[in-house]
């Protein structure tokens, strides 16, 4: 049975943009990946793996020549057809189907790792232009209230110490803006590094839409990460059973032509048997599937009860964000009415304009962190995506 819950609906910025959507740097990053080009080609090295095994092994072909003077036999040549324990080819083709299979699995949730890495980088980048936008309408704040405080000084209504206090906040403004425009660098840089495209490359992102965005818990047993675990078990124990196997004796078919004196042709059909007698080496392979089969079940419970740790973070990192984002928002619109009060009363009286300066501070200090906290939801709904992998 599956449970789902509803997170916060939101349009990130609020508006639509046009530019580069994560899609297309995820698929960017699914070609240029170097991680994910490794993995490929050993998945592709695994499937050619299934044609390696035949119940047909290489005929062997042998001859001699009798160099004793008259003798009965003067050559013969013989071929010889080796035949493997019954259903040996067929255990082994079964271990190379899980093995292809586990392979499959870890290159999907490679892919899909990748995947949340774009989307953190890609994220980063919007959370910085978002932060970067909120600074500039601020700037353009301080730079009305400088104005409007200098008026007030003309008037004699106002004080120096207003006009002072309004240019260390827009100058405090500035050099956030600086500062946000060398991190924003950084980040489309580090989006491009990660997709693969060139360092310098214009990034353009669209901002991410969640709306009414449900959630479903799936079975972790299904998960790519333990579903390949039970790949490699499967494949272990095929692997244990052709150990088994191998340590039976091999059959052999054949036919030996003679050449005797005088002149004649002779053909013996042979048969042969081989003695697996040195059982050591047999019996240290079966061991060692036997250790790595049990390894591979705790590594499997390991991963499960770190998927599900995770997903429990996610879920309180999800419903605090959703907190957050509603506290914020509440917080800002609340702000902002007080800000226009205390400045309509700053335009009439003269007096307060340092509470003017503090509540925009506040205002901005709001709007900042409902920015943060949509992001935080953003990445935890893509990683629980991941968590969630069917």
């Amino acid at each position: 049975m599956t449970k789902q819950f509803l997170i916060y609906s939101f349009l990130i910025f609020g508006y639509a943009a046009s530019g580069q959507s994560l899609e297309y740097f995820v698929n960017a990053a699914k070609e240029n990946h170097p991680e994910l080009k490794s993995r490929n080609l050993q998945h592709q090295a695994v499937e050619k793996r299934i044609g390696q095994y035949s119940i047909w092994q290489d005929p062997v072909l042998s001859g001699a020549y009798n160099v004793t003077p008259n003798s009965m036999e003067k050559w013969n040549v013989s071929l010889m057809q080796n035949f493997s324990w019954f259903g040996t080819t067929k255990t082994q083709r079964k271990a190379v189907n899980a093995a292809v299979e586990g392979s499959r699995l870890k290159l999907l949730a490679l892919q899909k790792q990748v995947e949340i890495s774009v989307a953190n980088a890609y994220l980063d980048v919007q959370e910085t232009e978002a932060l970067l936008k909120i600074q500039e309408k601020n700037f353009a704040t301080y730079e009305n209230l400088e104005k409007i405080a200098q008026n007030k000084l003309s008037t004699t209504k106002g004080t120096l110490s207003d006009v002072v206090r309004a240019e260390i906040s827009k100058e405090n403004a500035a050099l956030e803006i600086d500062l946000l425009k060398l991190t924003l660098k950084t980040n489309k840089e580090l989006l491009n590094s990660l997709t693969g495209r060139e360092t310098n490359a214009a990034v353009e992102v669209e901002p991410i839409e969640v709306s009414d965005f449900i959630s479903t818990e799936t079975m972790l047993e299904h998960h790519p990460e333990v579903a390949a675990m039970d790949a490699m078990i499967l494949e272990n124990e095929a692997l244990k059973a052709v150990a088994e196997k191998e340590a039976m004796p091999m059959f052999g078919l054949g036919v030996e032509l003679m050449r005797m004196e005088p002149n004649r042709n002779e053909i013996m059909p042979m048969v042969s048997i081989s003695l697996p007698i040195f059982r050591s080496k047999y019996k240290a392979r079966i061991a060692e599937t036997e250790a790595l089969g049990e390894s591979y079940k705790f590594e499997k419970q390991w991963i499960g009860d770190q998927l599900e740790r995770q997903r429990f973070n996610l879920k309180k990192e999800i419903e605090t964000a959703n907190k957050e984002i509603q506290l914020y928002e509440n917080q800002q619109q609340k702000t902002q009415r007080l800000k226009e009060l205390l400045l309509n009363y700053y335009s009439t009286s003269g007096v307060d304009f340092q509470e003017v300066i503090r509540t925009q501070q506040e205002e901005v200090t709001y709007e900042t962190e409902r920015v943060k906290a949509e992001v935080r939801l953003l990445k935890a709904a893509k990683e629980w995506e991941y968590v969630n992998l069917d």
